[in-house]
């Protein structure tokens, strides 16, 4: 029998991605596609109407409510990326 990749436990470690950066990706898609059918007209216009907020049009404050909810999204995905270690060369 051959001992390749498979069957050594210390090679498929170092070539495989962590745990955690496959659920980072997948939070990133979800987020990407979330993000784009939140402003896509027929959501947007739910936004519409004559009322006021804060002395701005409602649309715009939704708009800006979403936008500043993706950006915070992205910030907590990127803050659970691991940094890669400095090198000791």
């Amino acid at each position: 029998m051959v001992d390749g990749p498979a069957r050594d436990p210390e090679r498929r470690r170092a070539g495989a991605p962590e745990r955690g950066a496959s659920r980072v990706g997948a939070f990133s898609v979800s987020l990407f596609l979330i993000a784009t059918l939140l402003f896509l007209p027929p959501l947007v216009t739910l936004g519409e109407g004559p009322a006021d907020l804060f002395g701005l049009p409602r649309i715009f404050v939704v708009l800006f409510a979403v936008w500043i909810g993706v950006v915070a999204m992205i910030y907590l995905i990127a803050e659970r990326v691991d940094r890669p270690a400095p090198r000791d060369d």
